[in-house]
């Protein structure tokens, strides 16, 4: 486990549970893969950006993100953190159950139908 900012951030139960049922299907579907749980921050963009970022430096070759957030001005700003070659990102299409968030429309992402 690394923490994105160096230090453990706040307890929060709603991202433990999402957490946990991610590394629980990511061991279930690749026994034998190495899996690293980075915690951002917070909750912010900025945050959760560092986090991957985090992930991509020690070595991550797919990064499941179970985040999302709606479209905005600046996300083309934002594409850089996932221009990486040899990573893939996987991204929940949307945690509403109608619509689509942003990270998921990509075109050169993973993308999926429920959370990672």
């Amino acid at each position: 486990m690394l923490y994105a900012a160096g230090a453990k951030p706040p307890n929060n139960k709603d991202w433990a549970g999402e957490s946990s049922a991610d590394i629980e299907w990511a061991h279930a579907i690749a026994p034998q893969a190495k899996i690293l749980l980075v915690e951002a921050a917070s909750e912010s963009s900025q945050a959760l950006f560092r986090g991957v970022d985090v992930a991509i430096a020690n070595g991550a070759t797919v990064v499941s993100m179970s985040w999302s957030g709606g479209e905005s001005s600046t996300e083309i700003y934002e594409d850089n953190h996932f221009n990486v070659p040899g990573v893939v990102f996987c991204a929940p299409s949307g945690h509403l159950g109608h619509g689509v968030s942003y990270r998921a429309v990509r075109l050169t992402w993973l993308r999926s139908a429920a959370p990672l």
